[in-house]
């Protein structure tokens, strides 16, 4: 009987770096002050103080991860970003609770604390509800739970409610300047003070700059390619260079309920349309649907990025690995650019390719004069293509590219590792629009 290949997940040394430094390396100096200082009577309070000194340096990263490093999204993807913010912020409640348990406080110091705790709660248990999508498909009812509470809050609320984290932190700030035997360490106090204050102010001008100095740019064409996709041409000479597969963060200033920001793949080439960006755009929720009824000619929009890892994804492996493409949708965004820049390359590509109705499939006269070209074929068809069909395009030495509905990349993927795949050699970006 054949043995079933079990197929081993390997993580990029700079993305188990990038873990060690926010769980651990970052918070250890903070740690360090109060065993080094604290007084004998209290030295049996030291790990329950180091829980919550991890707990609050915790969020502070995750008030910096807000910010969208870019370098950081070229090492480990913005996904990879959110899926690190989200550890973070659950780790420090889970922190938060050891500490609260353990090491009562009294008076301002217990009423600041525990203000910032169940503020932490509120977060947590919202951003689980309403930004980690993955989870609809782990516990099915949570999608309706979300799709309910996108109706009654906007996508710009949602936004800002995120950002009582602040809150939260400054909150919990007061609440160890209020602890009577932790205020008396001065160059803790000081140091985590001015910690605090930087990571603040940095968030501060990030959000400014983004506001006032995004990259501007203007709808040059708006074009509906079925009854809830819209095909846009921004035209943006600031955003004149960007990696194949990337997408930015879009906004439309002047427009009532768009004036936050929300991603978008972009789906050409640099210079293929001169300074112009191509974003074809499904309705998912409010921001979606206002762009898909009033996108024209002439609307002003914001554009911040761009962020992305199909580009650098496919560099760290071999120049000649065969790529296979498992799209659905408007998932094929990103996909476009960059099989057309692999053209000429003389490398193997196959792209599976489905969606709900005929007109949903974008761009097939480009993925077949791409094809005529190339010497590929584009499988394309209408409804899922079943689990064989998918299982018969495994190629030994492949990298593969999935995009497309967050259940569709689930599927895909289960049935890569079955077959032994690696996850290593799987890219995909759950909120390709």
């Amino acid at each position: 009987m054949p043995m079933k290949r079990i197929a081993i997940r390997r993580f990029p040394i700079q993305a188990v770096l990038v873990w060690a430094a926010a769980l651990v390396v970052v918070p250890m100096p903070f740690t360090a002050i109060p065993w080094a200082t604290l007084g004998p009577m209290y030295r049996s309070m030291l790990t329950p103080i180091t829980a919550g000194i991890y707990a609050y340096i915790w969020m502070l990263e995750c008030v910096w991860l807000g910010c969208r490093p870019r370098w950081l999204d070229r090492i480990i993807g913005l996904p990879g970003i959110y899926v690190l913010h989200g550890v973070l912020g659950t780790g420090a409640l889970a922190l938060v609770v050891y500490h609260q348990y353990v090491l009562p406080s009294f008076g301002p110091a217990k009423t600041t604390g525990e203000i910032a705790f169940w503020t932490l709660v509120g977060i947590v248990a919202l951003a689980l509800v309403m930004m980690a999508g993955w989870l609809d498909t782990l516990v099915p009812p949570l999608a309706t739970v979300r799709s309910w509470l996108e109706r009654v809050f906007r996508h710009e609320f949602t936004v800002w409610l995120h950002r009582i984290v602040l809150v939260a932190v400054v909150l919990a700030c007061l609440h160890f300047n209020l602890v009577f035997y932790i205020k008396d360490l001065t160059a803790f106090i000081v140091t985590m003070d001015v910690t605090t204050g930087l990571v603040l102010a940095w968030y501060a001008w990030v959000k400014l700059r983004d506001r006032m100095f995004a990259a501007r740019g203007k709808v040059v064409s708006a074009r509906r390619v079925s009854n809830d996709i819209v095909e846009i041409l921004v035209d943006c000479p600031a955003m004149h260079s960007w990696e194949y597969g990337d997408f930015v963060f879009l906004r439309l200033p002047r427009e009532r309920g768009m004036h936050g920001s929300h991603p978008f793949s972009i789906a050409n080439l640099p210079g293929e349309h001169g300074d112009a960006m191509r974003f074809a755009v499904r309705i998912n929720g409010d921001f979606t649907e206002r762009l898909y009824r009033t996108a024209r000619a002439g609307m002003r929009v914001d554009v911040i990025g761009p962020f992305g890892m199909y580009e650098r994804f496919i560099a760290r492996h071999d120049a000649h690995a065969p790529i296979v493409v498992y799209a659905g949708g408007v998932g094929i965004t990103p996909i476009i650019p960059t099989i057309m820049a692999l053209s000429g390359t003389n490398r193997p590509v196959t792209v599976m390719y489905t969606a709900k109705r005929a007109d949903d499939l974008l761009y097939a006269d480009e993925l077949r004069k791409w094809s005529a070209s190339e010497a590929h074929t584009p499988h394309m068809q209408v409804g899922r293509w079943s689990k064989t069909e998918l299982a018969e395009q495994i190629t030994d030495g492949a990298i593969y590219l999935i995009a497309g509905p967050s259940g569709m990349i689930r599927d895909v993927r289960r049935m890569l590792l079955r077959h032994g795949v690696p996850g290593s050699r799987m890219f995909y970006e759950p909120f390709t629009r």
